[in-house]
C-alpha cells in the first residue's frame, strides 16, 4: 500500500502517504461546475451583507421604542 514503512521518530512518512493518496485521487465525473460560476454566490453574499447592514442601521438610527 505504501512505499515507506511507518516512521519510528515521527509522523512524517504517514503525512507523505496521505498526500500521495490525495494526489492520486481523480475528481468525480458526476460533479459539474455551477453554471453561474463564482459571481452568483458572491452576489448573494453581497445582498445578504447589504440587508444585514441596513437592518442594523435601522435599529441604530430608527425611532426609539415607546415605553
Amino acid at each position: 500500500m505504501d512505499r515507506f514503512p511507518p516512521a519510528e521518530d515521527g509522523p512524517r512518512y504517514e503525512i507523505q502517504s496521505v498526500g500521495r493518496t490525495l494526489d492520486d485521487m481523480e475528481p468525480n465525473d458526476e460533479i459539474v461546475p455551477r453554471p453561474g460560476g463564482v459571481l452568483k454566490p458572491l452576489a448573494w453574499v453581497a445582498l445578504a451583507l447589504l440587508a444585514l447592514m441596513a437592518f442594523v442601521g435601522w435599529l441604530l438610527i430608527g425611532p426609539p421604542l415607546p415605553h
